[in-house]
């Protein structure tokens, strides 16, 4: 799953994904409100990863975090986060790791080979 509200980045989320063979389905979210909906469905399907966005409109990468773990709580912890960013500062990668479900970070825009070290599990 990819929760960015960029149009371009997700995009190009999805063709590297396709060209990586690894991803199926990719997931996408414009808006970190939307995924929670689709986490709130009853059907949804797990996710193994979330690649978020952290700066966003209305609700940050960050917000989301708080929200969906308060929310879904360990049931929701069994994905893993890689927060996705332009920069990253000291205090983003601090921040970050105060969340136990955050694996790591990314750079954008993300590229095939940032997509197999996730598949091997992204850690700090």
């Amino acid at each position: 799953m990819v929760i960015d509200d960029d149009e371009i980045d997700q995009m190009l989320y999805a063709r590297v994904a396709a060209a990586s063979g690894i991803v199926r389905p990719l997931l996408q979210f414009s808006l970190a409100a939307e995924a929670m909906q689709y986490f709130r469905q009853t059907n949804a399907q797990p996710v193994d990863l979330i690649a978020l966005d952290i700066n966003m409109p209305m609700m940050s990468g960050y917000d989301f975090l708080d929200a969906a773990t308060t929310e879904f709580g360990d049931q929701f912890a069994k994905a893993v986060f890689v927060m996705l960013t332009t920069e990253i500062s000291p205090e983003e990668f601090v921040r970050a790791q105060s969340f136990a479900i955050v694996k790591g970070f990314a750079r954008k825009p993300i590229t095939i080979e940032t997509l197999r070290s996730w598949s091997g599990a992204a850690t700090f």
